[in-house]
Protein backbone atom coordinates (compact mmCIF):
# COMPACT_ATOMS: atom_id res chain seq x y z
CA UNK A 1 0.00 0.00 0.00
CA UNK A 2 3.28 2.39 0.58
CA UNK A 3 4.34 2.13 -2.58
CA UNK A 4 0.73 2.66 -4.37
CA UNK A 5 0.54 5.61 -2.09
CA UNK A 6 4.05 6.88 -3.16
CA UNK A 7 2.88 6.32 -7.16
CA UNK A 8 -0.20 7.87 -6.92
CA UNK A 9 1.44 11.22 -5.31
CA UNK A 10 4.07 11.05 -7.69
CA UNK A 11 6.62 10.96 -5.17
CA UNK A 12 8.71 8.20 -6.30
CA UNK A 13 10.03 6.93 -9.61
CA UNK A 14 10.43 2.82 -9.84
CA UNK A 15 12.12 0.72 -12.08
CA UNK A 16 10.64 -2.58 -11.16
CA UNK A 17 8.22 -3.52 -8.72
CA UNK A 18 8.66 -6.54 -6.84
CA UNK A 19 5.51 -7.86 -5.87
CA UNK A 20 3.96 -10.17 -3.27
CA UNK A 21 0.07 -12.12 -4.22
CA UNK A 22 -0.87 -12.43 -0.33
CA UNK A 23 -0.68 -9.20 1.66
CA UNK A 24 -1.85 -8.02 4.98
CA UNK A 25 -4.07 -5.46 3.43
CA UNK A 26 -4.19 -5.31 0.05
CA UNK A 27 -3.48 -8.70 -2.08
CA UNK A 28 -0.99 -8.04 -5.04
CA UNK A 29 -3.82 -8.26 -7.76
CA UNK A 30 -5.35 -5.06 -6.08
CA UNK A 31 -1.55 -3.90 -6.99
CA UNK A 32 -1.60 -4.91 -10.64
CA UNK A 33 -5.40 -3.49 -11.08
CA UNK A 34 -4.46 -0.31 -10.10
CA UNK A 35 -1.18 -0.15 -12.61
CA UNK A 36 -3.49 -1.21 -15.16
CA UNK A 37 -6.03 1.14 -14.80
CA UNK A 38 -3.85 4.39 -14.48
CA UNK A 39 -2.10 3.01 -17.16
CA UNK A 40 1.75 3.02 -15.12
CA UNK A 41 3.99 0.95 -17.14
CA UNK A 42 6.66 -0.25 -14.60
CA UNK A 43 7.87 -4.46 -14.92
CA UNK A 44 6.26 -6.32 -12.03
CA UNK A 45 7.98 -9.42 -10.63
CA UNK A 46 5.90 -11.41 -8.71
CA UNK A 47 7.67 -13.39 -5.81
CA UNK A 48 5.12 -15.54 -4.18
CA UNK A 49 3.95 -18.42 -2.41
CA UNK A 50 0.70 -18.75 -4.25
CA UNK A 51 1.40 -20.57 -7.16
CA UNK A 52 -1.82 -22.03 -8.25
CA UNK A 53 -1.92 -22.16 -11.93
CA UNK A 54 -5.23 -19.78 -11.47
CA UNK A 55 -3.16 -16.56 -9.81
CA UNK A 56 -0.22 -17.61 -12.38
CA UNK A 57 -2.15 -17.32 -15.24
CA UNK A 58 -4.11 -14.35 -13.67
CA UNK A 59 -0.96 -12.58 -13.44
CA UNK A 60 0.46 -12.72 -16.57
CA UNK A 61 -2.74 -11.38 -17.80
CA UNK A 62 -1.96 -8.30 -16.12
CA UNK A 63 0.92 -7.66 -17.61
CA UNK A 64 4.10 -9.08 -15.19
CA UNK A 65 7.14 -9.88 -16.63
CA UNK A 66 8.18 -12.92 -14.56
CA UNK A 67 7.06 -15.03 -11.21
CA UNK A 68 9.46 -16.52 -8.65
CA UNK A 69 8.25 -18.90 -6.47
CA UNK A 70 8.85 -18.36 -2.44
CA UNK A 71 11.27 -19.26 -0.89
CA UNK A 72 13.91 -17.95 -3.20
CA UNK A 73 17.53 -17.32 -4.00
CA UNK A 74 18.53 -14.06 -3.20
CA UNK A 75 20.85 -14.76 -6.80
CA UNK A 76 17.78 -15.19 -8.95
CA UNK A 77 16.35 -12.09 -7.50
CA UNK A 78 19.46 -10.09 -8.40
CA UNK A 79 19.12 -11.68 -12.18
CA UNK A 80 15.80 -10.84 -12.41
CA UNK A 81 16.04 -7.22 -11.85
CA UNK A 82 18.99 -6.70 -13.59
CA UNK A 83 17.53 -8.35 -16.70
CA UNK A 84 13.75 -6.45 -16.38
CA UNK A 85 15.03 -2.86 -15.07
CA UNK A 86 14.57 0.29 -16.87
Amino acid sequence: NDAVAKIQAGQEKYNIILLDLVMPKADGFFVLEYLTKYNINIPVIIISGDTSKESINKAFEYGVVDMIKKPFDSDIIKEKISMYSK
